[in-house]
């Protein structure tokens, strides 16, 4: 993910194989999901803290 972020490539793929990835797309794309998935959970829980703890009446 610091490759792609860095500019090190423009796409996962490109970015996994300047990482010497041994499957470039492979796991470009799973980086790629794992990625989305991180930022989501953080939005996820972002949004529960705003929200307040849950009243208990």
């Amino acid at each position: 993910m610091f490759a792609y972020v860095e500019s090190e490539g423009t796409t996962w793929t490109e970015a996994a194989a300047g990482d010497s990835a041994t499957d470039p797309e492979t796991f470009g794309e799973r980086v790629r999901r794992k990625a989305k998935r991180l930022a989501a959970e953080q939005r996820r829980r972002a949004g529960k803290r705003r929200m307040g703890p849950p009243n208990p009446h």
